[in-house]
């Protein structure tokens, strides 16, 4: 936040904080180089699409194994 008050960086995009969602009376609210988003970074198509296919590939890998154990 000093950083960013005191222009030590032009400024600074942010998509995650260590409470959330952001307090309305939090100081970063206030300072105007900033941009502010709701934890939505990962939610692009592109990486939609990659927790998907990676979610697939752990779903097969855990029946595999379950097989393997004759679990199922």
């Amino acid at each position: 936040i000093k950083a960013l008050k005191e222009k030590w960086i032009a400024g600074a995009a942010l998509d995650v904080y260590t409470e959330e969602p952001l307090p309305k009376n939090h100081p970063l609210r206030k300072i105007e180089n900033t941009i502010l988003t709701p934890h939505i970074g990962g939610s692009t198509v592109e990486t939609q699409k990659k927790i998907a296919k990676l979610l697939a590939v752990k779903i097969m890998k855990t029946l595999e194994k379950l097989e393997e154990a004759g679990l199922k």
